[in-house]
């Protein structure tokens, strides 16, 4: 085998980890999130119409700091990769302009809206003691959901970059 052949296997090998790598980051804030989501139900509380008073849970909040963390961990990953796939080409080999602009934006807009959904569901049980205010009930679920789009899409760019050029 050409040395070239085998460093273009190396390349395949070490970007299908990586893309396993960046899956499990995202299905482990998924699954943190619903974690987080369960303690959360598990604490005290009282509810009338859109308002509630419950005890905040520790426990909650440790899981949903955790899958914040984690989603925030593959987007970094994703962005190296992307950045590593596409500095390597030259100008003839790089994928269509405009469709990796869509791919980029779309995966930030994912991975910001995904962070602050975890992010208010996992703020609503910072502190002990007891609070009253609005529910926060799917926030934490629906962040986790958006981490599973943005493994999607993640790993879709990537595929759309490594095989476009």
């Amino acid at each position: 085998m050409s040395k070239k052949m085998k460093t273009k296997i190396l390349g395949i090998i070490l970007g299908i980890s990586a893309c396993l790598f960046i899956f499990v980051l995202d299905i482990s804030a998924l699954v943190l999130a619903i974690k987080a989501k369960e303690a959360q139900n598990h604490a005290k509380h009282m509810r009338m119409w859109i308002f509630e008073c419950k005890v905040r849970s520790h426990d909650a909040f440790v899981l949903g700091v955790a899958a914040a963390v984690s989603l925030s961990a593959a987007h970094i990953f994703v962005n190296l990769l992307i950045w590593l796939v596409v500095a390597r080409r030259d100008d003839s080999q790089k994928p269509s302009k405009k469709l990796t602009k869509v791919f980029f934006v779309s995966i930030w807009i994912i991975y910001g809206v995904g962070l602050t959904l975890l992010l208010i569901g996992t703020r609503s049980n910072e502190k002990k003691g007891i609070s009253c205010g609005f529910t926060y009930h799917n926030f934490l679920p629906m962040g986790g959901i958006l981490c599973v789009v943005h493994a999607i899409l993640s790993l879709a760019f990537y595929a759309f970059v490594r095989c476009e050029g």
